[in-house]
């Protein structure tokens, strides 16, 4: 089962913008991209998904610590493996981000009796989650929501 976390901002600068303007327009308004510094505030999301292709999402409040990522395993995760008939021969992949790394995860892992993979650190690239990252991104890009409740629905909808 692979996982991962997310943070998708409200107002986004993904550099993807072009423009063409002739000799001494550069100043012109219609040349120019209003942006949001840092983004803006948004909306963190843990996710978790398997071979069946289910999703399981959870909204993040806050940042992510390890009282936190731990509830978002006793109430996301477990309930997501015995939905699926998940109870034996699977793994569970995750990043290396400090949550994941802490004494109480791992204890909570070996209570659980889950097995975790190995992952290097700066490896995104290869947790197929990152895909799925991607196209939320893409679609928040398209539709431009003005608030939170259509960002969380943009989302969930993807």
């Amino acid at each position: 089962m692979f996982s991962d976390e997310s943070r998708f901002l409200l107002h986004t600068n993904d550099r993807r913008a072009y423009v063409r303007r002739k000799k001494g327009e550069e100043f012109s308004e219609r040349c120019h991209q209003k942006t949001c510094k840092y983004g803006g505030d948004g909306i963190l999301v843990s996710e978790c998904f398997c071979w069946s292709g289910a999703r399981l999402l959870w909204k993040v409040s806050g940042n992510l610590k390890t009282t936190s990522y731990i509830d978002i395993l006793e109430n996301a995760l477990i309930p997501s493996v015995d939905l699926h008939s998940l109870h034996s021969d699977w793994t569970f992949l995750q990043d290396n981000a400090p949550c994941h790394r802490s004494k109480c995860t791992k204890q909570w892992f070996g209570e659980q009796k889950i097995e975790v993979m190995n992952w290097s650190a700066q490896s995104p690239d290869l947790n197929s989650i990152e895909n799925l990252w991607d196209h939320i991104s893409l679609k928040i890009q398209e539709k431009t929501p003005s608030g939170y409740s259509e960002l969380w629905n943009t989302i969930i909808s993807t």
